[in-house]
């Protein structure tokens, strides 16, 4: 009898976890606190801040996200399906189709469409085909030399082989896309950047001054294009001037990166200045991103070319650059 009761109080103890599982899963399951927002309502913190104020510090623009809508292949006829008006393309989508699409919103005024058609045309340079070029030619190597051993189960071997086949297929893929692009397209890639920069957004400008620094990474790119490497960085320089201007904590960082001593042959954007990248570094460490930036590094670097008396006026210049940009 004693047993029959346990059995028959486990069973409405049961079949109340299995309500109580019901009814929370019907809620959203969500373990967060609940908020008394109306539902699209937006909370008040800092990515609310207005940008380009100079009161405010303003917050780092993300860089744009694709949109985790599905893609399928095989429906070729509908490359963006299940994608409304105003979304970027799917990572998924081919690259041919997601820069067309790309191509439209940035015509129709969409500045995160314009900042990820520059990213995605910024493989499309001489300079980054020749890079995935060496790179695809290094991986076959590599996958090669992976097959040809024996001490490894072929499970073990086809893992890796599969994933840089991949990589090499993709590869193909974004060069096929390049070469059917327009010519003048290609040209002036950095043109969609540049609107938004001109707008007044930081991100984009510092952006803009971090693509040129990558494109002319040698002397010979700055020799084959020198005209217009002239003119994009002079306005990578303006731009982020403009940034600090602006209360861009983020561009002194990129100020200090650029006047620092990365002992390369590498063209840069500035020429070596210890005192301006320890003045810039210095004025970066009290931004509110500090943890993220190799500030330390370049101060510290910086300052065996500094006298006693050149860090300490750096360090009373940056404060007062930090205090009159971005507190």
């Amino acid at each position: 009898m004693r047993r029959s009761k346990l059995m028959v109080f486990g069973v409405i103890v049961a079949a109340i976890c299995v309500l109580g599982w019901i009814a929370f899963e019907r809620r959203g399951g969500s373990l967060e606190a609940s908020s008394d927002r109306a539902p699209g309502a937006h909370a008040e913190d800092e990515s609310s801040t207005p940008l380009h104020t100079a009161t405010q510090h303003p917050k780092e623009r993300p860089k744009p996200k694709l949109q985790p809508k599905a893609y399928y292949a095989s429906d070729s006829k509908n490359a963006f399906i299940n994608s409304t008006i105003d979304e970027l393309p799917n990572f998924l989508a081919p690259p041919d189709q997601a820069i067309a699409r790309l191509r439209v919103l940035a015509d129709a005024g969409n500045d995160d469409a314009k900042l990820e058609l520059t990213r995605r045309l910024s493989g499309c340079t001489p300079r980054a085909l020749r890079a995935t070029q060496e790179s695809d030619e290094r991986l076959r190597w590599s996958l090669e030399m992976d097959q040809a051993k024996r001490d490894a189960g072929e499970e073990v071997r086809a893992i890796p082989f599969a994933n840089g086949q991949g990589r090499i297929d993709r590869h193909l893929a974004e060069r096929a896309a390049c070469e059917a692009l327009p010519a003048e397209v290609l040209e002036n890639w950095l043109d969609p950047i540049d609107q938004v920069a001109r707008s007044g957004d930081t991100y984009a400008m510092r952006y803009y001054a971090e693509l040129v620094v990558n494109e002319y990474d040698s002397r010979d790119a700055v020799v084959a294009d020198v005209d217009r490497a002239i003119l994009r960085r002079d306005k990578a320089r303006a731009y982020l001037q403009r940034a600090v201007d602006l209360g861009d904590s983020e561009a002194l960082s990129d100020l200090a990166d650029a006047y620092f001593n990365k002992q390369t042959s590498a063209p840069q954007l500035y020429a070596v200045d210890s005192f301006r990248a320890y003045l810039y570094a210095y004025a970066a460490s009290f931004g509110p991103r500090r943890q993220y930036q190799n500030l330390d590094w370049i101060m510290s670097e910086s300052a065996k070319a500094l006298d006693t008396q050149q860090i300490s006026d750096a360090r009373k210049q940056g404060k007062r650059l930090y205090d009159a940009c971005c507190r």
